[in-house]
């Protein structure tokens, strides 16, 4: 399986360490927007984000209890 090869974490790592890049570069941006992210008008948005997220999160769980013959 792809996802669970060297290449694949090695690609995950590279992008992990530019978003904590960009997350230090640009942190006073980042706090200045985040200040409204719980306002209601973005609830809708917040709840389709988290189910998303939840659904990938769930996927890969199952895919490495396939591929290394776990139960559930």
């Amino acid at each position: 399986m792809w996802m669970t090869s060297t290449p694949a974490f090695l690609v995950w790592c590279v992008v992990l360490l530019v978003a904590i890049h960009q997350l230090f570069t640009n942190w006073e941006q980042l706090s200045f927007d985040s200040s409204s992210i719980l306002a209601p008008h973005n609830w809708l948005w917040l709840g389709v984000t988290w189910l998303a997220l939840k659904f990938v999160h769930e996927t890969f769980h199952a895919l490495f209890c396939r591929k290394y013959s776990g139960t559930v």
